[in-house]
């Protein structure tokens, strides 16, 4: 089963929001997934997906946070 959660968390003094997929599978713990990924205050009104251009820690700090969240859920 998949769903999509958003999320808006604050790491490093930056807030970024966006989607991030979840799939569940019986026998294995939850699969996530950052699928866009935006930094708050930027000024345009279609900001890039940064999700490229970021330390991959944080979209792995990301993850995990939805993860947790979901399963406390």
């Amino acid at each position: 089963m998949t769903k999509l959660k958003q999320f808006n968390y604050i790491i490093r003094g930056f807030e970024f929001y966006g989607l991030c997929e979840i799939q569940s599978i019986e026998t294995l713990p939850l699969i996530v997934n950052c699928t866009d990924l935006y930094l708050e205050g930027y000024n345009d009104d279609n900001p890039p997906d940064i999700k490229g251009l970021v330390d991959y820690q944080i979209i792995l700090d990301i993850e995990d946070m939805v993860r947790v969240e979901h399963e406390n859920q």
